[in-house]
């Protein structure tokens, strides 16, 4: 006895439109980064200096993990996470990965701690000017922020006073 094949044409249609949408679903197509940046500043430097720092903080506000890929700003020919330490007594800069950033997690750059080094400014930013910094995701994304040129931290930058 020989049976019937039971997927016709348009089942068969509808299963493979049925498992795209699965695979969809699954993957996250569709998703965005939910991130937010806040308080950012760079440091003003002498216009001889051809490196300088930004800092401010990077949350993620979205309910997935995001992670962080690069960053960039047009003063600075390269930008890298740097994070400072204790070296034999002596105060060090050490490049750092881009980590990732879980929902609600925020990554605080500071004096002191990880900030962005920015190198290879051909001009140094003027005190009191604005420069455009970027941060880009794995997603190839880019959340951009001005971030204002200081010698130093605002006075109300306090990032403990902020809660998501």
């Amino acid at each position: 006895m020989t049976r019937k094949p039971v997927a016709t044409k348009n089942r068969l249609k509808r299963l493979v439109i049925a498992a795209g949408m699965t695979t969809s679903l699954i993957t996250g197509v569709g998703a965005r980064a939910a991130i937010e940046l806040e308080n950012w500043w760079v440091r003003a430097l002498p216009p001889t200096q051809t490196m300088t720092a930004a800092y401010g903080v990077i949350t993620n506000t979205g309910d997935a993990t995001v992670t962080l890929s690069d960053a960039t700003t047009p003063p600075a020919k390269q930008v890298e996470l740097h994070t400072t330490q204790q070296i034999d007594g002596q105060v060090r800069m050490q490049p750092m990965g881009y980590p990732s950033l879980a929902p609600g997690e925020r990554l605080i750059l500071e004096p002191g701690g990880p900030h962005l080094m920015l190198m290879g400014v051909d001009r140094m930013p003027a005190l009191g000017s604005t420069v455009t910094l970027c941060v880009h995701v794995s997603t190839n994304e880019s959340i951009c922020t001005d971030a204002d040129v200081r010698r130093t931290a605002p006075k109300d930058h306090s990032h403990h006073s902020m809660h998501h």
